[in-house]
């Protein structure tokens, strides 16, 4: 009974080790589409301010 407890503290111990680092590799994800969406906002505002400019041209 004493054994089958500790197991279950240490398998509780690595679950929660593994939650909070999904839980970081997540955050890390979510700044990396931001940046990324960011990236691809300004990439397509240039692009159309370059199509405006040789419109008007």
């Amino acid at each position: 009974m004493i054994l089958t407890s500790t197991i279950n503290k240490l398998d509780v111990k690595a679950f929660k080790k593994i939650i909070t680092l999904i839980k970081k590799s997540l955050i890390k994800l979510k700044d990396f589409l931001i940046v990324f969406l960011n990236i691809k906002v300004i990439l397509l505002i240039n692009e159309m301010e370059s199509n405006i400019y040789h419109m008007i041209k």
